[in-house]
């Protein structure tokens, strides 16, 4: 019997259809001018902005919109927002749209709190983060970064170094998942972001920071997801499909803050620092089946175990106990991932190998947690073999 802990954040969960609509409501509790920050454009196009600017300004609070966060968000994007935010007046922060819009507000969050222009220092705790934070208020347009319930932000700097980043005063206190949104979702995006919840919790599950807790939540979000992505992937409009990987998604990110991610994560998120067309998920897809079988090939029999809970998760059969069974973990993901058409080469993505020493590097240095975290120790000769199986 092992000794765990545990906590929730303070975020309250608005969950379901139509819940768009009560943001102004929900924002109104915690200021007065809001900063509205978004992507490059679908929440615009979709007319969920303009929903969303509307709700704010019915409910009698001034808008600023920021607009053009782009994936894997920039130190100099929130640079942007930050001063927006600081010379309007901001007093709270609405983000709407994917992962990326969602950690780049709750990092101008940080920054135009502390009256700062530079968030880096921040990101990599040169300053401390304080309650001066802004509070957020989070609508997330995927179902797969967790960002919404979590309290982490991931920032990438102009070297390509992408770090993430915690806080407890980063926690969203309000979280809108409108299932209308989020079934608004283009087929590539559901995979993806449907592949990263489903790279969360198998981490978690994994991970040395899993409680029991975590571990209900992780199991139940992994038959979700392997029994909804593909059906939300084949047809968009399948609310109960968007319902369950809303669901897990959820889930996912209230394990990671407890729990947090290993070595996948640790590794993927250097991948699209450096290489920025490389989604998130896709990296997460190239480098989780070379870890899953690190990890069962160097593991001891409960990490064996772990991986046989997984597979049978997925929906593989389960009779025994053993690396052979575990390996069936490996099978199931491999079929998830074919039946939502993601591939697992990092070649075939665009990246190079000549770059794995920098890979290497970065994982270290800036996944130190996540690398901590996963159930075997890998030495960077173990780190630059993994990253070579991945191509």
């Amino acid at each position: 019997m092992d000794n765990f802990s545990f906590s929730l954040p303070e975020t309250s969960l608005l969950f379901g259809k139509g819940t768009l609509g009560q943001v102004g409501e929900r924002a109104k509790r915690h200021g007065s001018h809001a900063l509205l920050v978004t992507g490059k454009g679908s929440m615009k196009k979709l007319g969920f902005l303009q929903k969303a600017e509307k709700s704010l300004k019915d409910a009698g609070l001034k808008v600023t919109v920021f607009e053009g966060v782009e994936p894997n968000p920039t130190a100099d994007t929130v640079n942007r927002g930050m001063k927006l935010g600081r010379d309007k007046g901001c007093d709270v922060v609405v983000a709407i749209g994917g992962g990326s819009a969602i950690d780049a507000a709750k990092a101008m969050a940080v920054g135009i709190g502390h009256a700062d222009e530079d968030i880096w220092p921040y990101v990599v705790r040169e300053k401390e983060t304080t309650n001066r934070t802004l509070p957020v208020v989070a609508i997330p347009s995927t179902s797969g970064t967790g960002s919404h319930v979590t309290w982490y932000t991931v920032i990438t700097n102009s070297k390509g170094e992408k770090v993430a980043y915690s806080s407890k005063f980063i926690y969203p206190k309000e979280s809108i998942v409108d299932l209308g949104i989020v079934s608004a979702m283009p087929q590539g995006v559901t995979a993806e972001t449907g592949f990263d919840a489903l790279a969360h919790v198998m981490e978690s599950y994994l991970s040395a920071g899993a409680s029991p807790v975590t571990d209900l939540l992780c199991l139940r979000a992994m038959e979700l997801i392997a029994q909804n992505l593909p059906r939300a992937y084949a047809d968009g409009k399948d609310m109960d499909a968007r319902y369950n990987m809303a669901l897990a998604d959820t889930y996912a990110g209230m394990c990671i803050t407890p729990s947090r991610t290993i070595m996948v994560h640790a590794m993927g998120n250097v991948v699209s620092g450096i290489y920025p067309h490389i989604s998130h998920g896709r990296a997460l897809a190239c480098l989780t089946g070379p870890v899953m079988r690190f990890n069962i090939e160097k593991g001891d029999e409960k990490i064996i175990a772990r991986y046989c809970d997984v597979a049978r998760a997925l929906g593989e059969d389960v009779e025994d106990i053993d690396k052979e069974t575990a390996l069936k973990s490996v099978d199931g993901v491999l079929k998830l991932l074919r039946a939502v058409d993601i591939g697992t080469s990092m070649k075939n993505c665009g990246a190079k190998e000549s770059d794995v020493e920098r890979l290497t590097d970065y994982a270290i240095r800036y996944g130190a947690g996540a690398m901590g975290c996963n159930p075997v120790k890998a030495s960077r000769k173990e780190v630059i073999q993994i990253y070579k199986e991945s191509f």
